[in-house]
């Protein structure tokens, strides 16, 4: 399997629902740096050809109210395939905060809270 850099899109629409969800009280451009950073240290561990790729984080926000939050769950599970390289990754901050996202969103879903508590 392959893994991939994150685009600035995926990053910032991650940094602003963890800024929303109050998970940290990081800057939004902090939040998008540290998940940034976090990629590219899988990459590097995954790729030894890419010790000396540079990389830049530019924070600009999108219209994160077009995605639903199954979209967004979706888009914590791509970014933690492309992030886990490390042997450390789950206990990171970037695998908290995407942990409690998915955490904090699955509760807002009428689908999920509706469903049975045990089955018989």
């Amino acid at each position: 399997m392959s893994a991939w850099l994150c685009s600035n899109n995926h990053i910032n629409l991650l940094a602003e629902t963890i800024k929303d969800l109050n998970i940290s009280d990081k800057s939004i451009e902090q939040i998008g740096a540290i998940l940034y950073a976090e990629n590219v240290r899988s990459l590097k561990t995954r790729y030894t050809n890419t010790k000396d790729l540079v990389y830049y984080h530019k924070f600009e926000r999108i219209e994160q109210k077009k995605y639903n939050y199954f979209q967004i769950m979706k888009q914590c599970d791509c970014y933690n395939y492309q992030s886990c390289e490390t042997s450390d990754y789950h206990e990171t901050v970037s695998g908290e905060w995407l942990k409690d996202i998915r955490d904090l969103l699955i509760n807002r879903e009428d689908e999920y809270n509706n469903a049975p508590w045990g089955i018989d």
